[in-house]
């Protein structure tokens, strides 16, 4: 399968994962222990698949615009 089919999904998970650690982080902003815990947790997990995201896209636009501006073939 091409990674780029696993894009939508991984945006929505990730965009689901930091919502849901903010909406937990500020429903329970009086809590501690496990609750608070879990609401950081899903903030990093979200925070981590988004960016891993955006660092992957930003480098294919970078090697997209690369090999479109020389003279040089992409590699086979």
């Amino acid at each position: 399968m091409k990674p780029q089919k696993f894009f939508p999904f991984l945006l929505a998970v990730g965009l689901f994962l930091l919502v849901l650690g903010l909406l937990l982080m500020f429903r329970y902003a009086q809590a501690r222990g496990s609750m608070m815990v879990l609401a950081f947790v899903f903030v990093g997990a979200g925070c981590t698949v988004l960016g891993n995201l955006l660092g992957k896209w930003v480098s294919r636009q970078a090697e997209a615009y690369f090999w479109k501006n020389t003279f040089h073939h992409p590699p086979e």
